[in-house]
């Protein structure tokens, strides 16, 4: 890999780690689901060029917007909400790669060899040890919310692999277009305090809106399917695992995490059964290219 282009893989991993911090901030200014809602409004406009006609498949991206978009978006920024800590989040939310495992099988006809088995279980263990610190009890409810929101996560992904002829952007602004009433929805239904929070705005919240947009979703996203349409998938996936290691940094450094006992083997038997999943899958793809 060209020094420059690796260069942009670690602005993109920490375009996508300190997305956590910039989440927490979010969701501390604004209603969690409004939060959202207003940016996937503004990713909508900005990809509003790469709008395509579907040709057929409205219905596919309807699902992709409902799971992907407004359900996963919901639960985890509402996860953020309840939780005490990002570090936890960041390393929760990697189960959406053991989820898309077994979605794989039971939907797209993936075959699962007994190694990936053992990862798929190692990666849930890893959650529930970080479940067992003592200082997440209070807050066992936005892990619960955080793994759902992985798991339709994983849903998204299966449907985005059944969306064929239509290219990464276009699904982007299609979800984009699809999610935000749906997510403004919810949060009339389930939230309060949405006008007080655009009367009322604050620099920290403002930032973090600008961070949402530009350093997750430009930045990070651009970058990613910029480096995928120029390098294997087996060479651009391991250092992705970066995200989540500089996801609990940045919420060390910047908002005052502790590690615990817990988090550390939990965290660590998560990522090591996600970067096994991820490994088998990048090296699949490419047997199968060749």
């Amino acid at each position: 890999m060209a020094i420059t282009h690796l260069g942009l893989a670690l602005i993109v991993n920490m375009a996508f780690g300190y997305a956590f911090v910039a989440a927490k901030l979010g969701v501390e200014s604004y209603p969690p689901i409004f939060f959202t809602a207003i940016r996937w409004a503004i990713i909508a406009v900005m990809l509003a060029w790469f709008l395509r006609a579907p040709r057929g498949q409205i219905k596919n991206l309807v699902a992709i917007s409902v799971t992907m978009g407004a359900l996963h978006y919901a639960l985890m920024y509402t996860g953020f909400s309840l939780s005490r800590d990002v570090a936890s989040i960041a390393i929760v939310v990697q189960l959406s790669v053991p989820f898309a495992a077994i979605m794989g099988v039971f939907f797209l006809g993936e075959r699962v060899s007994l190694l990936k088995v053992v990862a798929i279980m190692v990666a849930f263990f890893g959650v529930v040890i970080i479940g067992l610190d003592p200082g997440l009890f209070d807050h066992l409810d936005s892990l619960l919310l955080v793994a759902i929101s992985a798991l339709m996560f994983a849903v998204g992904s299966v449907l985005i692999n059944k969306t064929k002829g239509l290219s990464t952007w276009t699904i982007q602004a299609w979800m984009a277009v699809l999610s935000a009433p749906q997510l403004l929805m919810l949060s009339l239904i389930f939230e309060d305090g949405q006008w007080h929070s655009l009367m009322n705005p604050n620099l920290v919240g403002l930032w973090a809106m600008f961070y949402a947009v530009v350093g997750t979703s430009i930045i990070g996203l651009g970058g990613w399917y910029y480096l995928l349409q120029r390098y294997p998938v087996s060479t651009i996936s391991p250092i992705g695992l970066l995200t989540p290691i500089l996801g609990v940094l940045s919420g060390i450094v910047f908002m005052g995490d502790s590690l615990s006992r817990e988090l550390i083997i939990g965290g660590a038997l998560t990522l090591s059964g996600v970067a096994f999943i991820m490994f088998n899958a990048a090296r699949t793809r490419e047997n199968n290219n060749k």
